[in-house]
């Protein structure tokens, strides 16, 4: 049987952060650790497999790069270093498997080399984005549009839509139902609100929680207010807010 796995790395979404949808989509859905390498993780995950239909790795992403990928930066400077790991991965493949690089820009401008040599190191076919990956709430999209051969694997994002882009050190706002909050972070400042409601159209009771560098910086329980707010400057830095409600029918969603 083929099955699809999604390498996620923890500065997109964590076990328990990620949309129920991703998990019901892909067969296996890998979380990474953020203490380790992540293509040797991936390597390490796949060693000895065989028949795997897709491989999603859920990132940020910039010109030629994917980062991060557990503790390393991915790019076209150091991905022949990886030509073992990509052996093993690309050895766990089906024959017409395919990799989908999930992050901004990753094919942008001279990124299409490090896509082929993803490609080229793995057999398989790997897609990619040009432009910025994610919510169209946020000015991004689920297209990835380039690729190094024909994509049979069907895109795993686009119906789950939740409101975050992947852009290199951009904090990753995660909500299932939100309005698209405003991160500005330039100078370390966050402006950010949402609202939350279930698939009816009702307010739901909404937790939320900033994290900085992986370490929680604040915390917000607005119950039965249904919204929330944050104007705060931490400091530069990379942070992850992480929102989740509870409807009417007492389902948590993140």
């Amino acid at each position: 049987m083929l099955t699809r796995v999604a390498f996620v790395d923890p500065s997109v979404w964590t076990e328990d952060t990620a949309p129920g949808e991703l998990m019901n989509k892909a067969d296996e859905v890998v979380f990474l650790d953020s203490n380790n390498d992540g293509i040797q993780q991936m390597a390490d995950y796949l060693d000895g497999r065989s028949g795997v239909e897709a491989i999603d790795i859920i990132s940020h992403g910039d010109t030629g790069q994917i980062s991060p990928v557990g503790n390393a930066i991915i790019n076209v400077d150091n991905i022949a270093a990886y030509s073992n790991q990509l052996a093993t991965i690309g050895g766990a493949l089906h024959s017409d498997g395919d990799i989908l690089l999930w992050g901004c820009g990753v094919a942008g401008t001279d990124g299409t080399d490090f896509v082929q040599a993803i490609a080229d190191g793995t057999g398989a076919d790997v897609a990619a984005s040009y432009d910025t990956t994610g919510s169209p709430s946020l000015g991004g999209d689920w297209d990835l549009e380039f690729a190094t051969g024909p994509i049979e694997a069907e895109n795993l994002l686009e119906d789950i839509n939740p409101s975050i882009t992947l852009s290199h050190n951009q904090p990753p706002i995660v909500s299932t139902f939100g309005a698209a909050g405003t991160v500005t972070d330039g100078q370390g400042t966050m402006t950010i609100g949402y609202f939350v409601t279930d698939p009816n159209g009702n307010l739901a009771d909404v937790n939320a929680s900033v994290r900085r560098d992986g370490f929680p910086i604040l915390s917000r329980i607005n119950d039965p207010s249904h919204s929330f707010s944050i104007s705060s400057s931490f400091g530069l830095g990379t942070f992850q807010l992480n929102v989740s409600a509870q409807d009417s029918g007492g389902l948590r969603r993140t």
